[in-house]
This record gives C-alpha cells, structure tokens and sequence, in this order.
C-alpha cells in the first residue's frame, strides 16, 4: 500500500516536471523565434514558430499563428500566410483582430484573389477607429482598382484626401477622368486593326519598330504568295508560302495585343503609384 502511493506521488512529481519543462522550453523557443524574426531571418523563425504549435497544446495560439504568418508573408509565401492569418483569426481578440484582416486581405491581394481580398474587408465591422477605418478605404480602393471598377476606387482614393487638399484631390481626378492613364492602348482595338493593316496596332502604342517589321515581313510574305500563285499554281503558294505569310499575320496580331495589354498594365501600375503618393501625405 505504502509502495503504492510513493509510486503514484513519484508519477505525478515526474509528469509536473516534464509539463514545467517542456512550458519552459516552449518560452524560449517563442522568445528565440521572436528575436530572429526582429533580425530578418524569416525562414529560421518559421520553422521555431511551427515547433511551437506542434509541442504547445494551448487553447490561444493566435499571437503564434499571427508571427508565424508573419514570417511566410516576407517571405513571399502568400499562400501560406493567408492560411495562418486565418487561423489567427479564430482566437484573437478585436484590437488584434482588425490588424490581422488586414494583413490577410494584403496576402490574398498579393496572389491576386481579390474578390476574397473584398470579402475579408467587408468582415470587419463598421465602426472602426479612424486610423483603421483609413486603412480600410485604401484597401478598398486598392481591391476595386485591380478588379476594374475605377468608380468605386476613385471615390475611395478621394475619401482618403480631405476636402481642402485642392490639388491632391484635382490631380486623383485627373488620374481617373483622363483615359489614357486606365483604358488605353486596348487590346481589342489593336488585335483588330493588326488583323486589317499588319503592323498598325503597333502603331497605336508607339511601337514604330516593330511596326514597320510587322508590316515588312507580313507583306512580304503576302505578295510572295500572291507571286508564286500566278507564276507557279495556287496549290504551290498555299503549300509553301502561304502558311508562312499565315503564321507571321495571325502571329503579328496576337503579339501586338499581348504587348498592348503589357503596355495597358504598366500605364496603370503607374497610375496606382501616382495615387498612393498623393494620398500618403494624409493616411
């Protein structure tokens, strides 16, 4: 009996032991993890964050969720980190939990999901504090210009600017009312006009270059057909030098509405750019 109960009061003192040590360990870690994550080193903090919630059994992890995601984040591992962003989410409280919507809706527009990057916006509540309630609309107007809906995103870009910054405000409408800056060149119109007169959408962009090649080559090939169909037969052009002239025709249009939309792309990459520094001074 006696040797009964020393084997149980030794099994508990045991057991309390490895819970007080295995607790300690998994301080350090967190507090290693943490400091190597302050110095840059994101993929070595990763994986101390991850050995955490492996050991730990804890019931709120969401400062480790929130740290880990953190680390894949600047690693450009977006995927990954709008998962534990997510996560994160479950058990954080409100103060921390509007910073992580935010950071999530960033990984989500990193890979281009925007309509989820709106959806996990428009989740947080109406009532915001001012400073969250700015990152909000930026936000929005950054999800609204990427999904094309330049309305929408103009009245958020403007609702960041106050009414008596003048010139902010005319330059942001200049930005959107000039189409120039968001429509053109377009694509459609170039791959059409490529199609009548090759070489012509090139043109459209400002690419003489590659206009003129378009245009050399492709009609070149064209009165060669036409050459060997009258000196020859039509069954020798359209053998030997038609599919040529086919290929560099159809080929010259598809390129030329690639490069417009390339061109279309970077217009508005700067477009973009040239908003947010016209709205940084006041966010």
């Amino acid at each position: 009996m006696i040797f009964t109960r020393k084997l149980m009061l030794s099994t508990i003192l045991i057991f309390c032991s490895i819970q007080i040590s295995l607790t300690q360990n998994i301080d350090e870690t967190i507090a290693l993890a943490d400091s190597i994550k302050k110095i840059g080193q994101f993929e070595l903090a990763q994986k101390l964050y991850s050995r955490v919630l492996f050991f730990d059994k804890s019931t709120n992890k969401a400062n480790i969720y929130l740290s880990l995601a953190d680390c894949y984040h600047a690693q450009t591992k977006y995927k990954n980190a709008e998962k534990y962003y997510t996560y994160a989410s479950f058990s954080a409280q409100d103060s921390l939990l509007f910073a992580i919507q935010f950071k999530k809706s960033v990984s989500q527009i990193k890979q281009k999901k925007y309509k989820y990057a709106l959806q996990t916006i428009y989740s947080l509540p109406d009532s915001l504090c001012e400073q969250s309630d700015k990152t909000r609309a930026l936000h929005l107007a950054t999800i609204y210009f990427a999904l094309e809906d330049f309305n929408k995103a103009y009245q958020y870009f403007l609702s960041l600017v106050p009414d008596t910054a003048l010139a902010a405000r005319k330059q942001i409408n200049q930005i959107f009312l000039q189409k120039k800056h968001l429509y053109n060149p377009n694509p459609n119109v170039v791959y059409y006009f490529s199609t009548i007169i090759p070489g012509s959408g090139q043109l459209i962009y400002g690419d003489i270059k590659n206009s003129l090649n378009s245009l050399l080559l492709t009609g070149g090939l064209g009165l060669l057909t036409i050459y060997t169909s009258i000196n020859y037969s039509v069954i020798d052009a359209l053998l030997s030098v038609f599919p040529w002239f086919f290929r560099y025709y159809q080929g010259g249009a598809t390129n030329a509405e690639k490069k417009a939309i390339d061109k279309r792309k970077e217009k508005r990459a700067y477009a973009y750019n040239q908003l947010l520094k016209l709205v940084k001074p006041y966010f």
